[in-house]
């Protein structure tokens, strides 16, 4: 849901006359806020679903996922290396779609004898 949020808040936000370039430093800046707030969030929600309490290769990798983003749109938002363009921002949207769909991949190969033996 957030994604597509985030897909349509430049249109969003330039049809109230925003320039270009400064449509590009909000996008990037609020796209690296959420991730920035999703991290920690997520890494409390794996750490909970965890039988063990300790993080294994696919979350340590959506983690880092998600730092790498938030630390990738900085320099979108500021115009270092990207002169404030929107192909940063729709690279790491379309990141977070492959993540998202790699994360409901791996909830839904989870067999469902594993999710019995929890709820008992």
């Amino acid at each position: 849901m957030a994604v597509t949020v985030l897909a349509i808040f430049p249109l969003a936000i330039s049809s109230f006359g925003l320039s270009e370039q400064a449509t590009w430093v909000v996008s990037s800046s609020t796209l690296a806020v959420y991730y920035a707030v999703s991290a920690p969030r997520y890494l409390r929600g794996a750490r909970q679903a965890s039988r063990d309490g300790e993080l294994r290769l696919p979350e340590i990798a959506i983690l880092l996922g998600l730092a790498l983003f938030a630390v990738a749109q900085i320099p979108n938002a500021l115009g270092l290396g990207f002169h404030r363009s929107p192909a940063p921002y729709i690279a790491f949207l379309l990141l977070a779609l492959v993540l998202a769909a790699a994360s409901f991949a791996r909830l839904v190969a989870i067999p469902e004898d594993a999710i019995e033996q929890d709820s008992e």
